[in-house]
Parts: C-alpha cells; sequence; structure tokens
C-alpha cells in the first residue's frame, strides 16, 4: 500500500528487512525470481522516503533499492551456477552462505529457483 501524502510505502512480503528474514521466493504461491526485481523496481518509481516492510523494522527507501539489488544478484548467481552444471548441494551452500537462507527457505524455494533459472 502506498501513502504519498506521509511518503511512505507498505511494501508486503515482496520486501523483508533485518537479519532475520531471507528472502523467500514462494513458488507454490505463484512466486518467481525474475518478476521479483521487476515488482520492487516498480515500487521504487513511487515517491516515498518510509518503508513498512512485511518483516524487520520500518526502514528507508535506500534499504529497499539494497535489497532490490541482492535479489538481483541471488539470480544471476544461480543463474551462473546452473549454466556451470552446479549440483543441486552445491547452489544450496551457496544460498546458505552468502544469503542466509535456511533449510525451509532451501525447501520451498530451491528447485523452483534452479528450474527458473536454466
Amino acid at each position: 500500500m502506498y501513502f504519498p501524502a506521509e511518503r511512505t510505502l507498505a511494501s508486503g512480503d515482496i520486501f523483508v528487512f533485518g537479519d532475520a528474514t531471507p528472502q523467500l521466493i514462494d513458488y507454490a504461491g505463484g512466486g518467481s525470481a525474475k518478476e521479483w526485481t521487476t515488482t520492487l523496481d516498480s515500487a521504487l518509481q513511487l515517491d516515498f522516503d518510509t518503508v513498512v516492510p512485511g518483516h524487520g523494522n520500518v526502514t528507508t527507501r535506500q534499504e529497499m533499492r539494497k535489497f532490490r539489488d541482492s535479489t538481483l544478484a541471488l539470480r544471476n548467481r544461480v543463474h551462473e551456477m546452473v549454466v556451470q552444471k552446479k549440483t543441486r548441494g552445491e547452489i544450496a551452500t551457496m544460498l546458505q552462505t552468502d544469503y542466509h537462507w535456511i533449510p525451509v527457505l532451501l525447501e520451498r524455494s530451491l528447485d523452483g529457483l534452479i528450474g527458473e533459472l536454466q
């Protein structure tokens, strides 16, 4: 939801902020790594300063931009690994190490992510 008079965006789970919440691509719910960045780009076209994320503390537009860049980097890294014929296990390890994915995220998103980014 966008509140132009308050220069505030309530993003829902398209943007999460803080240490406790790594990116989740909800493939079962129709999510897409490719569309995620596009959706964030659309939101960033709005005129706001403050963001109420789906999870985490209220933050800034700049933090949302960093998150957007991180989702693009994640997507590009997984695509590179798929092209290099890295194993599912190698991709899972990278996501755990570099993006702090926990087992439930791997269970819910890894196969969809690999399939989408082939």
